[in-house]
Parts: structure tokens; sequence; C-alpha cells
């Protein structure tokens, strides 16, 4: 009933609506956002509507997926800045674009730079999730003789140190502090917790940080220097931007500034099947995160197939199981490689995603087109071989392999711990059939969430399946590959590393030039291949479809579109 209800006020919805304009595009919100305030709120449908809104000064080039310049001129180059405290210090010294713009026509400069990482920063405001990413930032300062120029301190130089520095998306000062309540503190005072705890002016601040953090600066008044602004968000329902009159980016000829819609419309749609629905009777323009069963439907259907462009970008996650080298009979490296040839990855592929994926055999997608590494071929017999190489054998005639090992009878029986996910009952479903005929018996544990989670975390599993998602930042192996992380509670899952290896990641850390970390990733992935300890499956690919008179920008980048760029061919 509640579903029905659903379509029916999305057909209102569109039944008051003029037909088709050329300047309007309408697209799939999967949820509500929470908020257009960027530095509280960044989930995937929250980006999707504050990247029109607000700008960076840089981010990943939709196409080239290269970190450039938004906001700033051009990228920095990190100057050594040693200070008594920080030894390693860095900063990046920006120019800010001269026709940078906010939306009442002022320009866009350093001191809102200054604003946006003080607003962050700021103990009392709801921003502690960006504070923890930009953690390395320390200080800022803006030019006083030019306004345009600021520079940003950070504690060291990281692979990462860049995008930091330069990729939060900047804030309007005016229009978010009207009373200039930030202006003269600097950021080190508000970064100083216990210094802050003991300011004289710390209620007054306290209450900007809740009034920076409250829903009047992040769903009733929202400002930006992008091409769009809101003209209506109706809650749960939809959200439509329009495209601001005289807008600054226009004929600059960056990527980042088009602006070919004059209105974006987002439909909120969560429940899957009634926006299908409402796809299928012409509500979308652009529509992403098809199932793959959805995918098929419209795809092996005439009408639909004439009306839109099926289109697919891998998305930025992969799939892996992990094997607990831990236990006895996975610390045997012969047992997890066989493992390996018994996990049919192009079946899985076809099964679970209708052949609409990318396989894998390391955790850089990154840097996939210049790994050697080959496929694990999948090969029953070849498993049997390399499990008899190493003294697996059946002695006592009940169909399950088993070996010696420390004066104990070890039976090749392994426990896989699930949440019972559709997704996870395919994965082990495929491999368990095929371990079967070789002597191995894999037992699937579903068990609640909770559960599963405390299971992990005290490394009581022999195996699991697990998906990982990543950023267009460059990949930092050091939380799952580093044997600092290995104890009860860490992410080492697999129990992966030695000292070899955690230089290799420390070195990957800490080297800022690409070409020299692709080099280092070549090298990790090697080892990591060849351990075994994560069997890499495939990497799902984000499946969409596109009316055929729009041509547009799709993108590996999230959420496969970019939607500004979008405009009728007829």
């Amino acid at each position: 009933m509640r579903k029905l209800f659903f379509i029916l006020c999305v057909s209102i919805l569109f039944s008051c609506q003029p037909a088709i304009e050329t300047n309007r595009i309408t697209v799939n919100l999967t949820s509500n956002p929470n908020g257009l305030n960027p530095v509280i709120y960044f989930g995937q449908n929250d980006n999707l509507v504050c990247n029109q809104i607000f700008s960076p000064l840089a981010s990943h080039d939709p196409v080239s997926l290269e970190f450039s310049p938004v906001l700033a001129k051009k990228l920095s180059v990190p100057i050594s800045s040693p200070t008594e405290t920080y030894p390693e210090a860095i900063r990046f010294d920006i120019e800010i674009r001269d026709d940078a713009e906010w939306q009442d026509g002022s320009s866009v400069d350093g001191y809102d730079v200054a604003f946006t990482l003080k607003s962050i920063f700021l103990p009392s405001s709801n921003t502690e999730k960006y504070r923890s990413f930009i953690s390395d930032i320390y200080d800022v300062k803006v030019d006083p003789e030019n306004p345009k120029s600021v520079s940003i301190y950070l504690k060291k130089l990281s692979m990462n140190a860049t995008e930091i520095a330069l990729g939060f998306p900047i804030m309007d000062r005016k229009f978010y502090d009207k009373k200039d309540v930030l202006k003269d503190i600097d950021l080190k005072e508000l970064i100083d917790v216990e210094a802050y705890a003991q300011r004289s002016d710390k209620e007054a601040l306290d209450a900007y940080g809740e009034l920076f953090s409250s829903t009047k600066y992040s769903v009733e008044n929202v400002s930006g220097s992008g091409p769009y602004k809101v003209q209506e968000w109706l809650n749960k329902q939809y959200v439509i931007l329009e495209k601001k009159e005289d807008y600054w980016g226009d004929g600059t000829g960056s990527i980042f500034f088009e602006a070919k819609p004059k209105e974006i419309q987002m439909i909120i749609s969560p429940d899957k099947s009634a926006a299908f629905s409402q796809l299928k009777a012409g509500a979308y323009d652009i529509y992403s995160g098809l199932s793959s069963t959805q995918w098929n439907e419209l795809h092996e259907n005439e009408t639909y197939s004439s009306q839109y462009n099926f289109v697919s970008t891998q998305l930025q996650r992969y799939y892996f199981f992990i094997l607990n080298s831990r236990r006895k009979k996975l610390e045997d490296v012969a047992v997890r490689k066989a493992l390996a040839h018994l996990a049919n990855v192009d079946s899985i592929i076809a099964v679970a995603e209708n052949g609409v994926g990318e396989r894998i055999n390391s955790p850089f997608l990154s840097i996939d087109k210049y790994s050697t590494l080959k496929d694990i071929t999948f090969n029953k017999n070849y498993a049997s071989e390399i499990l008899a190489e190493a003294g697996w054998k059946d002695s006592n005639n009940n169909n399950i392999l088993d070996k010696e090992i420390d004066g104990e009878l070890v039976e090749l029986e392994i426990k896989c711990a699930s949440t019972g996910s559709q997704l996870g009952q395919i994965l082990t479903g495929v491999l368990s059939q095929n371990a079967e005929e070789v002597g191995i018996k894999i037992e699937v544990e579903n068990m609640d969430r909770s559960v599963y989670q405390k299971r992990l975390k005290s490394n009581d599993f022999d195996m699991t399946i697990s998906a990982k998602g990543l950023s267009l930042m460059p990949y930092d192996p050091y939380s799952l590959f580093h044997t600092d992380n290995t104890d009860n509670g860490e992410s080492n899952l697999g129990n992966f590393g030695n000292e070899k290896s955690d230089e290799l990641i420390e070195r990957i850390r800490s080297t800022v030039d690409e070409e020299k970390r692709k080099d280092l990733y070549l090298e990790l992935e090697k080892m990591i291949y060849n351990s075994q300890n994560y069997i890499f499956l495939y990497s799902p690919k984000n499946k969409m479809v596109i009316k055929k008179d729009l041509e547009g920008v799709t993108s590996v980048k999230l959420p496969g579109f970019e939607i500004k760029t979008f405009e009728r061919t007829k």
C-alpha cells in the first residue's frame, strides 16, 4: 500500500509539471539528502546536490580523473616549512581565480578559505568526519596585501597532501558568518582543544558552531560559488536547482564550470521498485544505480532500448574473500592458492551481475592498466594438485582432505562468516560448491551483523566475504595490509604482511611522485597476489540509462555522470 501511495505521489508530481523542456534535466536520488552543508553532510546524494552549488579549490577531473584546479588558478607545489612543533611541515601557496564569485556577486578570496577551515575545526561544529579527513592541516594565512592569495599549512608531506590541502569545498564567509564571529581567530586557536576550553568567548563560539551546523544553514539558507542555487526542496520528494543568472563560470572552458541545463530536477526515490516504475513511465532523463535484473529488463524491451542509451561505468569498489592465515588450515599458502583457483570469478560475475563487472587481481584499481598480474584461472584439477603437493589427502575416507599439523589431524573444513546478504550467498555458494568437489568443506555461518562485526574484530573466523569502497585519491594500503593492524580490532583481517611489505607501504604513503608511487604499488600488489590472504574477485559497474536525446559526460567519478554537462540534442 505504501509503495502504491509513493507511485501515485510521484505521478501527481509529474502530472503537475509541464512537458519535458529542453533546458531541464531530471535525475534520481536514492535517498533524501541529509543537508546541503558540504562539510557536514557528504553522502553520495548530498554530494550530487552540493557539487552543483559549491566548488573546491581543486577536484578530480571527471574525464581524466586527474586532480585539477577549480577555484585555484593552478595546483600548488608543497613547500617545506618546518617549525619546532612540526619539523616536517609543508605549505601550499594558493592563488584564487580572479573571476570567481559568490551568489551575491562578491569575490571569492582567501578569507573564505580561512573561514571554511575555521568552521570545520571549530569544536562545536558538527564537522567531526571532515575534521578527521583534513586533520593534517594546522594553519592558514591570508596575504593582507592580496586577499586572493592564501597559504595552507600541513604537519607533514604525504601521498594525499595536495588533495587534503585543496580538496575541501569553499564556503561564503559573509553569508555563513554574518557577524564575523571567526574573523579575528587563528585556526591554531581552534585546533588546540585545551586552549579553546579556556577561552573567554567560548560560549559565543559554541553558539556559532551550533548555528553553522543547524538546518538554517543546511536546508533553509544555502549559497555557494557553483553554477546552481536551490529553487525548491520538498523534503523526501524532490530537489530543484536552477542556474544562476550571469553565472561567472560561463565561457571559461573548464568542465568544472560547465552549466548547460537551466534547471536540474532530482527526484528522491528510495523505493527502488516504485522508482523503476516511474523510470519506465518516462519520469527520468538519467537514472543510475540500476540492478542487473532491471538493466536487462529495459535492455530486452524494444520500447525502452529505443528511448535510452545504456551506460556502465566502473565503480570504485571491489569484492573479495578474506582468508584468515592465523588459522592452522589457512596458514598453509597452498590452501589459500587452491581456494583462489576454485573461485570461478567469471561465473560469479555472470550470476551476481549478469556479466556486467570487471575482474580484478589486486586492490589497486587505479594502476590496473599497468599491472602484469595474470587472472587466476578457474581450475579444479590444478587446485587438487596444489593441495596434494602440500600433503593434503583424505586419509580417513570422509571425502574431506586432511593433514597432520603439529601432531594434530586437521580436516580441511572452513567456516565462512557471513551476514547472509544476497550477494554473499551467491559468492560463497559458487566457491563452496567447487571446493566440495576437491575435498574442501566450506560451511557458511550466517549471523546478525553485530555478531558478525564482533567475530571479525576478535579475528574469530576462518574466512569471510568483504567489500571495499575507494575514492579517487591515491589509495593508502596501510589500514588493510600493514602488520601494525593485525591485532584484534584492527583491519588487516587476513594477517598479511612482513617487514618488506611494511616498508613498501610506508614508502607509498610518503611518496608524492605518481610515477614512483605507481612502481611501489606494482611491487606491493605482487606480494599480495602471491600470498593469497585475499582472493580478489571483481569490481561492479554502475548501470545507468540516459535518454537518447541527451549528450554529456559520463565518468568513473560518482554518481557516474556529470549532470552540469548534459544538454538535449533535439
